[in-house]
């Protein structure tokens, strides 16, 4: 019998291998749908944190721009929320203090999966030049009032009522004058006493920061600067004024000399816009007028004194009733006692001292409106005689005991302190998203 050849055997080898084949292949799509689920959850879950981060970011800029939270108050702490209401913190947000603004970082989670944003918020400091002080007298610390004292205005301290290091003792015999101008006892009434203020001492600047070396003027004379041969000039660093000259400044003279002596019946004033600036290296004695014109601007003359005489060593002598008149803002730069300010008329203006000792007050009352003494560390122990001060008191600490009248004046625009640092506002400006 013939043999026939047929394809039969083949067939069962075929269908296993496209058996296999099929299965690879669906065990393959299989697996892909099953990468494909859980990738999609993870991008769920994912995009969830991503949103809670970026949610939580948002209302915090909201409230920052509203000015319901204060960035530099949250700086080194953290914040977190429950934004399922399940118990468990969906979001943490943190807030750090970084060059030029703040950095929030919000990490949101969702099911396991955390995502984080940044923001970054730019701020700066207002710059300030000015202080508007709202109180007769002021103490950073303890007030001791006695005798036959009369405060027209506020009395201040940044102290509680109640403190035995630093206490308030307000003789009953204190008085002061309300608004309708009538001499009330103030244990009468609080209402013009004021125990706890937010004021900070100010920073006082020191000698470098006021004036640079290249400021140094060793001329014969000034005509060049004041247009005055004679009536005044600086020679081996003494600067004085013999006779009557008016200066009208288009921008600001700094001067740094040995000694400022006006004589006696010489008449020196300021005037334009710019202010002139005399540093004093070891003394100042002023027997005729110094800016005394019509216009009394403390703010056209600016004196700085580095020396380290003082008041009882006759080297400061416009501030002890020597017969000069001085309209200035001036300002000790050293612990150098000012001692006794004689305020008839001998000085106005602003006086700043870094003094840890006894301030006293003589004389009667400025003709000056805007007269301040700002000594932070300074004890104000009183006034000799019937000594009369208008205008506001600033120190450390009140002790006074005696004979003593203290009137406030309106600083209305505050007052200029170019010689201490006054910190301004700080301003939220801008942000932008990190991440």
């Amino acid at each position: 019998m013939k043999k026939i050849w047929s394809n039969k055997g083949m067939v069962l080898p075929s269908v296993i291998i496209i058996g296999a084949i099929v299965i690879m292949a669906g065990t393959v799509l299989l697996s892909m749908g099953v990468l494909d689920v859980k990738s999609g959850n993870f991008f769920e879950r994912n995009t969830q944190a991503y949103m809670n981060a970026r949610s939580a970011g948002e209302v915090l800029i909201k409230q920052v721009v509203s000015g319901g939270f204060d960035l530099s108050s949250g700086v080194g702490n953290t914040y977190a929320s429950d934004i399922n209401g399940d118990g468990v913190d969906d979001v943490n947000l943190e807030i750090s203090k970084v060059t030029g603004g703040y950095l929030i970082t919000s990490v949101g989670t969702h099911e396991d999966v955390d995502e984080e944003v940044q923001i970054f918020y730019a701020s700066e400091i207002t710059e300030e030049d000015s202080i508007i002080p709202e109180t007769a007298l002021f103490s950073f610390t303890s007030i001791d009032l006695s005798n036959n004292i009369k405060v027209v205005g506020d009395i201040g301290t940044s102290q509680p009522y109640v403190d035995e290091e630093n206490p308030i003792d307000i003789d009953e015999n204190i008085y002061y004058y309300d608004e309708k101008g009538k001499l009330v006892n103030v244990d009468d009434t609080k209402d013009n006493v004021h125990y706890e203020m937010d004021f900070d001492p100010l920073v006082l600047k020191t000698v470098d920061q006021i004036f640079d070396a290249d400021t140094t003027v060793w001329t014969s004379s000034l005509p060049g600067v004041f247009g005055a041969e004679d009536e005044i000039t600086l020679v081996d660093g003494v600067l004085t004024v013999t006779g009557d000259v008016t200066i009208n400044l288009t921008s600001d003279v700094e001067l740094v000399v040995k000694s400022f002596i006006s004589n006696q019946g010489s008449d020196f004033n300021i005037s334009g816009d710019a202010a002139l600036k005399i540093y004093i290296e070891e003394e100042m004695k002023i027997s005729g007028k110094v800016n005394m014109d019509a216009t009394l601007d403390h703010s056209d003359l600016e004196i700085y004194y580095n020396g380290s005489g003082a008041v009882s060593d006759g080297d400061i002598e416009i501030l002890g009733n020597k017969g000069g008149e001085l309209c200035s803002y001036f300002q000790f730069l050293k612990d150098t006692s000012p001692e006794a300010i004689s305020t008839k008329s001998e000085f106005s203006g602003v006086l700043v001292s870094p003094y840890t000792g006894g301030i006293t007050i003589n004389g009667q009352k400025s003709d000056y409106d805007q007269n301040l003494i700002y000594a932070p560390y300074a004890t104000l122990t009183g006034g000799t005689g019937s000594a009369e001060y208008d205008g506001s008191i600033i120190v450390g600490k009140i002790d006074i005991s005696g004979n003593f009248i203290v009137v406030y004046r309106s600083f209305e625009g505050g007052i200029e302190l170019p010689g201490v640092t006054i910190p301004g506002e700080e301003v939220y400006t801008d942000y932008h998203w990190q991440k």
